[in-house]
C-alpha cells in the first residue's frame, strides 16, 4: 500500500511527468482522509471537492451539497435579502417622490380633494336618478288609480331602476377609492416620517 501513497501524494504527483498530463480531484474519502486522484468516486461528490491542475493548483472548488435544513435556511436567507433589497428600492422611490412629510401632505390634499369632487358629483347624480325614479313611481300610482299602469311607464321604471343601481354602484366605487387613497397616503406619510428621522 505504501507505493499507492507515494504515487498519489502531492509531491509525487508534482514530480511525476505522467501525472502532469491532466487534471486531478482532491476530495475526502469515507474515512475522512484527503485524497488526490484523476477520478472521484460518486459517493465523494456530495461532500464537495477541488479540481487541481497538473501542478496541483486549485482551479475550481465544488461546494458540498446542502442538507434539506441547510437548503431551507439558504432559501429563507435569500428570500429575506431579496425582500430587504426590494423594500430599499421602494423606500428610495418614495423619498424621490416625497422628500418630506410636507410633500406627502400636499399631494394627499390635492388628490383627496380631486377624488372628493368626484364623490360629490356622483352623489348628486344618484340623487337625480332617485328623484326621477320616484317621479315615475308616483306616475304609476296615479295610472293604477285611474285603472291600469301603462306599459311604457313600467318600462321606464325598469330602466330608471337600472340607472339608479348603476349610479349607486359608481358612488360606492368612488367612496372606496377615496378611503383607499386616504389609507395609502397615511401609510406613505408614516413611512416618509420614519425614513427622514433616521
Amino acid at each position: 500500500m505504501r507505493w499507492l501513497w507515494i504515487l498519489f501524494s502531492p509531491w509525487a504527483l508534482a514530480a511525476n511527468p505522467i501525472a502532469g498530463a491532466g487534471e486531478f480531484y482532491r476530495f475526502t474519502d469515507e474515512h475522512g482522509r484527503p485524497q488526490i486522484s484523476h477520478t472521484i468516486p460518486p459517493q465523494a461528490v456530495a461532500g464537495g471537492y477541488q479540481i487541481l491542475d497538473s501542478r496541483l493548483f486549485v482551479i475550481h472548488t465544488v461546494a458540498p451539497e446542502l442538507t434539506p435544513a441547510e437548503q431551507l435556511a439558504r432559501d429563507q436567507a435569500q428570500a429575506a435579502q431579496a425582500l430587504a433589497e426590494q423594500r430599499a428600492r421602494q423606500d428610495q422611490a418614495l423619498l424621490d417622490r416625497f422628500p418630506s412629510v410636507a410633500d406627502v401632505e400636499a399631494a394627499a390634499a390635492s388628490e383627496m380633494d380631486r377624488l372628493q369632487l368626484q364623490v360629490d358629483i356622483q352623489e348628486k347624480t344618484l340623487e337625480i336618478q332617485q328623484q326621477s325614479l320616484a317621479a315615475l313611481q308616483r306616475k304609476a300610482a296615479r295610472e293604477e288609480r285611474d285603472g291600469a299602469v301603462q306599459p311604457e311607464t313600467l318600462n321606464a321604471i325598469t330602466t330608471q331602476r337600472n340607472a339608479v343601481e348603476k349610479a349607486s354602484g359608481a358612488l360606492a366605487k368612488r367612496r372606496q377609492l377615496h378611503a383607499d387613497l386616504a389609507a395609502l397616503y397615511a401609510a406613505r406619510k408614516a413611512r416618509v416620517q420614519t425614513l427622514t428621522q433616521r
